[in-house]
């Protein structure tokens, strides 16, 4: 699979009961690394904004594939020197027109906040369940918040639901927004931003954008405010 915004496999080994994957180098690892620890600087609102258009067109290139992701999640977003975004680490999931079928059923895998609640429920797989994972890491870029937290009161547990339950009023952007990004950010940008996360999460999936039209409104984004 050759796809810039794709990791690369490059090798793979066995021995007795051990497998290794060899993917190629990725110099600033991981996208959580960035937003939850202090080690790494933090990422301006334009790079977030590129970072997240990476994974839309790495994404949107799977589907076209009739690839799905299976457990997309921030930690699976690696980057290179400059910040361009590979998938990596995800299970894919193949379908296909040849079997009519628009799902799969798999056994129930992923991330606790990440996976789609239909999935979860019913163990069937489709492009729109990829679509609410973007979403939960979308919101988690603009947030800087894990997409589960234990340790935050009642009501703030889930970003997915704390971020619905405040995101109607334009007065509370500020909460919603990362306090690490200082204020630095396009108002109706951002509002734009949040509004399309949670248009991915709605809980029903005829309700989310395609990762088509995703990928079209963050570079519409992008070049309106970056």
């Amino acid at each position: 699979m050759d796809h810039p915004n794709i990791i690369k496999l490059l090798g793979h080994c066995k021995y007795e009961s051990e497998h290794l994957l060899v993917y190629e180098y990725m110099p600033n690892r991981s996208f959580d690394r960035f937003l939850f620890t202090d080690i790494a600087k933090r990422l301006s609102w334009g790079t977030r904004l590129v970072i997240m258009i990476g994974v839309a067109r790495g994404l949107s290139y799977l589907h076209s594939e009739k690839l799905m992701c299976r457990g997309l999640k921030s930690g699976d977003i690696l980057l290179e020197e400059d910040f361009n975004a590979k998938l990596g680490d995800f299970g894919l999931v193949k379908y296909g027109p040849e079997t009519g079928e628009t799902h799969v059923t798999t056994r129930v895998m992923g991330t606790c906040g990440y996976a789609a609640p239909e999935y979860i429920s019913t163990g069937h797989l489709t492009t729109k369940s990829d679509i609410y994972g973007f979403g939960v890491v979308l919101l988690v870029s603009i947030t800087g918040r894990r997409a589960m937290d234990g340790s935050r009161p009642e009501g703030h547990q889930s970003l997915v639901d704390w971020a619905s339950s405040i995101q109607s009023n334009r007065r509370n952007l500020k909460k919603i927004m990362d306090p690490r990004l200082e204020h630095n950010y396009p108002l109706q940008g951002a509002f734009e931003c949040i509004a399309l996360a949670l248009r991915c999460v709605a809980n029903k999936p005829k309700d989310r954008p395609s990762s088509e039209e995703v990928l079209r409104s963050l570079e519409q984004l992008h070049a309106r405010y970056k």
